[in-house]
């Protein structure tokens, strides 16, 4: 049997887990891009304030579901293309890392371990460049299966078949721009949630949680760290899903957004950045309460 520590059981690990939650995952990208089958209804938050709440998250996979027409489309449209894009992100960052000389994320609980300020912006930087690297080289099949997905829901005649046909089709519309757009957003969050967690877990280990023979305590950090900051990163991973189907004019789901600023600005206003966030408690925005009380 495989050690957990090694590499090609932790990806193989990681590709099951991927297989396990792609309905949610396929739930998910249709609510970032604004794909709604119920109306929201009213209810109580934990302050006992009235809001409107969509259905949760596993009642909106049960639409997608019945949408899709069953549960084989549901668990296959887009799985290929997501595992793919996993397996060339994984063995990109693996490779920079190795190249820079290790130290990066493949690291386990590397920031526990850093001595300095300094060394943690080291490895940061060593980090960076292997994440940026793999969200590029694996952002085109993302976009393929963020396409497959906004097609099937919609029964769009477009992208309905295998990865190399829908690939062919992107590149025939919109040459290679087509397949990497919303990339630069999607480094750019990567980034944010890389630098702010290591930084955060840095500061409260070495100034909050002190004492050297606290390290179970210590593990800890990182993980809060990183639930912490990817609340607020999030939006960067709804922005950068709208704009993956942004030139495909095939496509009703598509917002012909002019560029990034405006996909943030407009979901902003609309109360859209914090799409598919959470898996219960799913507030619907002022627009739809106002819309509610006009009906």
């Amino acid at each position: 049997m495989a050690a957990s520590g090694d590499p090609f059981y932790e990806y193989v690990s990681k590709l099951a887990g991927s297989v396990v939650v792609h309905p949610l995952t396929f739930s998910r990208i249709l609510v970032q891009l604004g794909w709604e089958p119920d109306p929201p209804s009213l209810g109580k938050n934990l302050f006992r304030r009235q809001k409107l709440f969509y259905p949760n998250m596993f009642r909106h996979v049960g639409r997608v579901r019945d949408e899709v027409g069953g549960v084989f489309p549901l668990w296959t449209t887009g799985l290929l293309a997501k595992l793919t894009s996993q397996m060339i992100r994984e063995l990109t960052l693996r490779g920079v890392e190795a190249a820079c000389g290790g130290g990066g994320a493949s690291e386990k609980n590397w920031e526990l371990n850093a001595n300095s300020l300094k060394q943690m912006a080291q490895r940061c930087c060593y980090s960076s460049v292997g994440r940026s690297l793999a969200v590029f080289a694996s952002y085109p099949l993302h976009s393929v299966m963020v396409r497959q997905m906004a097609a099937a829901v919609s029964h769009d005649a477009i992208y309905r078949g295998n990865i190399l046909s829908v690939i062919s089709e992107i590149f025939n519309e919109e040459g290679m721009p087509g397949f990497f757009r919303g990339v630069t957003v999607a480094i750019v969050g990567d980034l944010l949630a890389l630098w702010a967690t290591s930084f955060i877990a840095y500061a409260v280990n070495q100034y909050i949680i002190a004492d050297r023979s606290a390290p179970d305590v210590k593990q800890v950090s990182p993980v809060i760290a990183s639930f912490l900051v990817s609340s607020w990163t999030y939006r960067y991973g709804v922005v950068s899903t709208n704009l993956c189907i942004r030139g495909s004019s095939g496509l009703s789901l598509c917002v012909p957004y002019t560029d990034s600023v405006e996909c943030w600005q407009t979901l902003k206003l609309a109360g859209g950045l914090s799409r598919g966030d959470s898996l219960f408690f799913r507030v619907a925005p002022q627009s739809a309460m106002a819309a509610t009380r006009r009906r």
